[in-house]
């Protein structure tokens, strides 16, 4: 149980940090006026902390101020390092006590303080010019491995606040290849769309996981690729989903809901 608690609260207080160092106002030390976070305390205009029992829930505020890179990267790593521990503990059951009454229940607890987290994170990227890319990129694509929806989707949030990496086209593609919950299939198609008709062999990934989903994906997962592909067509594929149409039986849903699409591209690519 203890094990349990340090976790997460040690996440909590990371997540804590990385509001305050992301949104503290740069100019601050100008003003002997403005108070300071310390160790005992944060004041306005940091986030506010709600503690209620072992837990932290942090609220961001929002703000155009800005930190150092430098400063910045620790912060966030000091984050990562904290969700890694317990997503790792999660998924082998340390953090949960042998006496605990209902390990379900532990299990869920971490579980949410993970998707709070990268809550925190998706939100400070969204608005931080230092945040550490690179880093964060490969965060995100560890906690999309990580077998919960809730995790997964802020995973692929986390995913759309950094500029396109290459690796997210391989995990997405290849963690909504066996999936079939269409809220996630959802947003990963809109992530995919920030990739779409760039080079060569990242547009045929893509393509080729949609034209497989579309053939013989589950039920929901063909019918959201249906609906969706719209924003991940472009001069280059449009013959070949166009060709796909035709090939998919004329009765099926999947066929008239990518008919639909198709045709709502081209009179928008028209101008019409």
């Amino acid at each position: 149980m203890m094990v349990r608690n340090l976790l997460i609260a040690g996440i909590s207080c990371c997540a804590l940090g990385l509001a305050v160092v992301l949104f503290w106002p740069a100019d601050s030390s100008t003003d002997e006026s403005v108070p300071r976070a310390t160790t005992d305390s944060v004041s306005a205009p940091t986030a506010p902390a709600v503690v209620t029992g072992n837990t932290t829930d942090v609220s961001l505020p929002t703000t155009e101020d800005r930190v150092d890179s430098a400063t910045s990267e620790d912060t966030y790593g000091s984050v990562m390092d904290a969700a890694d521990t317990l997503m790792q503990c999660t998924l082998d059951g340390s953090c949960i006590a042998d006496d605990q009454s209902d390990p379900r229940a532990g299990h869920m607890e971490s579980v949410e303080k993970l998707s709070q987290t990268l809550d925190a994170l998706v939100e400070a990227a969204r608005n931080d010019n230092a945040a550490p890319e690179p880093r964060l990129g490969s965060f995100a694509r560890r906690m999309l491995a990580f077998p919960d929806g809730h995790v997964q989707a802020r995973a692929i949030s986390l995913m759309g606040t950094i500029d396109p990496q290459p690796q997210n086209v391989d995990a997405i593609v290849t963690h909504l290849a066996g999936h079939h919950d269409a809220a996630l299939f959802e947003l990963g198609l809109a992530e995919l769309g920030r990739y779409a008709g760039t080079s060569g062999s990242i547009s045929e990934q893509i393509d080729g996981f949609l034209a497989r989903t579309l053939r013989s994906g589950g039920h929901f997962a063909a019918q959201t690729v249906a609906t969706n592909v719209g924003k991940l067509i472009h001069a280059g594929n449009l013959e070949r989903f166009e060709a796909l149409a035709a090939e998919l039986p004329a009765q099926t849903r999947t066929a008239r809901l990518l008919k639909s699409t198709l045709a709502e591209y081209r009179i928008v690519a028209s101008g019409g």
